[in-house]
């Protein structure tokens, strides 16, 4: 990690003193490439909870934590039509609140169950510019997104003397469905964009309730949801 700190501030001057420099106009309208980096947001969309195979009425209750997400990009031109390709990785967390009693209602706590997911992306996305006047563009861009998603273990949290240990699984391979506005000034481009999970994100796992360090049930879980983005990214055409 502390390797990281000193490459990363190189690469951001490398990146800018790139930008900075002048490149053949022909060449930028046909094809841009560039580097963005975004924050993000992730939002659990609830379909349906299982419980040793029983369907619960009970959606649980869903936060998440400030992602970030690095990626490469390319741009073909078309007068204002553009194709955008782009191939980068995220990173983001998300946490549910969901009751023991679901499980064994001899209890009545309350479990917290966090993710931490790193997914590999490749958007492929089509623009069109609605304001196209050098050095100032503005547009709306929209496409599918596929990534693969490779998950940390889970941590549990639960108040009182019952300890809730769920063992989700995921499906490594999902899509996605992106629309967004972007803004490009000389060189610099900022968007916004939200992802709305086509597929399911996770698949069934087990569960296993303590209670003073004593096991009182174990069995299978599914936490069927999909996983919604909401990004902002600053960008530079190198």
């Amino acid at each position: 990690m502390s390797k990281w700190l000193y490459i990363l501030p190189l690469l951001l001057f490398q990146f800018c003193r790139m930008a900075a420099e002048p490149k053949n106009e022909d060449t930028a309208k046909r094809f841009n490439f560039g580097i963005r980096a975004a924050v993000n947001a992730p939002f659990a969309s609830h379909r349906a909870l299982f419980i040793d195979w029983a369907e619960q009425e009970y959606a649980p209750d869903y936060e998440s934590g400030i992602g970030a997400s690095l990626a490469l990009f390319g741009r073909t031109n078309f007068n204002r039509h553009y194709l955008q390709v782009e191939a980068g990785a995220s990173y983001f967390s998300t946490r549910a609140s969901i009751p023991t009693g679901l499980f064994d209602n001899s209890t009545n706590e309350v479990s917290e169950i966090s993710k931490r997911t790193v997914t590999i992306d490749v958007p492929l996305l089509y623009g069109y510019s609605f304001v196209k006047k050098p050095p100032y563009e503005f547009s709306f861009f929209g496409g599918p997104k596929f990534r693969y998603s490779f998950d940390f273990d889970n941590e549990s949290a639960t108040s009182g003397n019952c300890n809730l240990i769920v063992n989700n699984g995921i499906n490594p391979a999902s899509a996605c469905f992106v629309v967004g506005l972007a803004a490009k000034i000389s060189r610099f481009t900022i968007d916004f964009r939200y992802e709305v999970g086509i597929t399911v994100d996770g698949k069934p796992g087990e569960y296993v309730l303590l209670k003073e360090n004593a096991e009182i049930k174990s069995g299978s879980v599914y936490m069927k949801n999909g996983i919604n983005l909401l990004s902002f990214s600053l960008g530079v055409i190198l």
